[in-house]
């Protein structure tokens, strides 16, 4: 099938040299991905727009190379986009240019983002991909350890003024990328994801499913209604959200919608309700059969991360 085409099982030498290799960093997991992917879909998002892998990954070499004439290895870089996949790709390429990006919650008060900018010492504020634009690209990554700090995500300041946290490269994708390993019967899933990128989980979620070779639909903003006819209309097999997100889902009706192309359900950030995550698990399906139908509930993934 097309969707198969660039695929990793079409370049095992290249899946191989990724899992191997090890010493992966922000500036070089994409371009290394699309080495063995390609062509293949990296993200659908709500607004029509599709990019592949290499698609990707030249876009963020393009970024990384505007990011480069501006500031020096280790400077922050205050990333203050929409919340869309592209500030996922900007994020990147600053830390391809060897600075350290600070992804911005684009819900933030004008007064919380000049903290940010401000607190972080930010050499560099970008507030429109359009500035990223017109530079060469940069061909390679400038160097990093996986021990280094590679981003500052800051907190929702629910305990006074939001606060950075320096986190390393090895602590944002070294558990993601053994997913380069995943079956390639994988390939054919596709996740639902509306989760803010500058907040932890949805930038691992992210390069979680990136690495795994999954497609994501993407929503630049969370409503309940989008998420559900997202998942009827395309079939998807994969939703990631917190436990709020769930509540609201199926405050919306999620019991009324045809969702058993749903495979797993994943949350994380709080505790999931036990009797929630058991209903969600019956409208979904284990596996689909020709003739028989859907078989047996859908798994149901919790996760209790960095908070």
């Amino acid at each position: 099938p097309e969707q198969w085409v660039g695929s990793p099982a079409m370049n095992p030498i290249a899946r191989a040299r990724f899992l191997l290799g090890g010493g992966h960093t922000l500036g070089t997991v994409l371009g290394a991905l699309a080495d063995f992917h390609g062509g293949s879909r990296l993200v659908t998002e709500a607004d029509g727009e599709e990019r592949t892998y290499r698609e990707a990954a030249d876009r963020v070499a393009a970024w990384a190379g505007a990011v480069a004439e501006r500031v020096e290895p280790g400077d922050r870089v205050v990333l203050a986009l929409p919340n869309g996949y592209d500030l996922l790709l900007a994020a990147l390429a600053v830390s391809r240019a060897g600075a350290i990006p600070v992804p911005v919650n684009d819900r933030m008060r004008p007064d919380e983002v000049e903290h940010v900018i401000e607190d972080s010492g930010a050499h560099l504020v970008v507030r429109a991909l359009a500035e990223l634009d017109g530079a060469d690209p940069l061909v390679a990554a400038v160097p990093a350890d996986p021990g280094d700090v590679a981003a500052l995500f800051y907190t929702s300041g629910t305990t006074g003024k939001p606060k950075g946290a320096e986190l390393t490269h090895r602590a944002l994708i070294g558990g993601v990328t053994a997913g380069a390993a995943n079956p390639d019967w994988l390939f054919g899933l596709e996740a639902v994801v509306g989760l803010p990128i500058a907040h932890i989980m949805g930038f691992a979620a992210l390069m979680g499913l990136a690495c795994g070779g999954i497609p994501v639909y993407f929503l630049p903003h969370f409503r309940p209604t989008d998420v559900l006819d997202a998942l009827e209309s395309r079939k998807s097999s994969l939703f990631i959200g917190v436990p709020a997100m769930y509540r609201m889902m199926w405050e919306a009706g999620a019991a009324e919608r045809d969702l058993r192309s749903v495979r797993v359900w994943i949350s994380g950030a709080d505790a999931m309700p036990p009797d929630l995550a058991a209903e969600f698990r019956k409208l979904g399906a284990s596996v689909h059969l020709p003739i028989v139908g859907s078989v047996g509930d859908a798994l149901f993934v919790e996760g209790y991360g960095m908070v």
